[in-house]
């Protein structure tokens, strides 16, 4: 474990924005360098999905 969980769901609690997600992928390392395709997709996917839903245009502005 490169970096403990617990501390990482504490900073998650203690940070002032709403707006946030935590995602904790079991048995990955804390970089993609190393990892699976598989797992490396897995994280690529998460990522543009949360963009995604945050990069919206709204016509009325």
């Amino acid at each position: 474990v490169v970096c403990d969980p617990a501390c990482v769901e504490e900073l998650y609690s203690r940070a002032g924005s709403k707006d946030k997600t935590l995602k904790i992928y079991d048995g990955m390392w804390h970089q993609l360098v190393g990892e699976s395709e598989e797992n490396v997709e897995l994280v690529f996917g998460d990522i543009l999905e949360w963009l995604t839903k945050r990069a919206t245009v709204d016509d009325e502005t």
